[in-house]
């Protein structure tokens, strides 16, 4: 198997399994980059001293991963710079070689906006027909005790709910 072909499978196996890819999943998957967690711990500064690899197959990486996702027609969305409640947040700065790095580290791939596929939209949809959809609610009061109403109905499980919360 080809760099290319490594770096799309590793990307479609990251994208079945948590609904998004990212390129530290493929770095990961490609055993390019190892004990992630060391970095996320704060006892590596610079994600980027941990990738094991030429500059140069790193940039075709980079590249194969960047046209796979646009091929597949995925958004991007770029994680925080650290997340503040962490004790020591990572660091998504690049000690040198590669500048781009920094910004491809902290990019999610996803899936183009789906609502029919998540169970949220799915249950708002349902319980705005049930209890919402053409009736006149005097305050904004009204309105909540209806949906809670509805709630309070589904809170034990129930068959409605498993099935419009399953992805069929």
């Amino acid at each position: 198997m080809d760099l290319a072909e490594r770096v799309v499978s590793v990307a479609e196996a990251a994208l079945a399994d948590h609904q998004y890819a990212s390129f530290i999943d493929v770095l990961t998957g490609m055993r390019l980059l190892h004990n992630v967690q060391v970095w996320h711990n704060g006892r590596v500064q610079y994600l980027d001293e941990m990738v094991q690899g030429s500059a140069e197959k790193l940039r075709q990486v980079i590249a194969t991963f960047q046209r796979w996702a646009d091929q597949c027609g995925l958004r991007t969305e770029d994680l925080p710079p650290h997340d503040a409640s962490a004790r020591t947040p990572p660091k998504y700065r690049v000690a040198g070689q590669i500048p781009e790095l920094e910004k491809i580290f902290r990019r999610h791939f996803l899936p183009p906006y789906s609502p029919e596929l998540n169970p949220i939209e799915r249950t708002w949809k349902l319980t705005h027909r049930l209890c919402l959809h053409n009736r006149y609610f005097q305050t904004l009061d009204d309105v909540v005790t209806a949906v809670e109403e509805q709630f309070g109905a589904w809170a034990a499980p129930n068959d409605t709910l498993r099935r419009l919360c399953a992805i069929i």
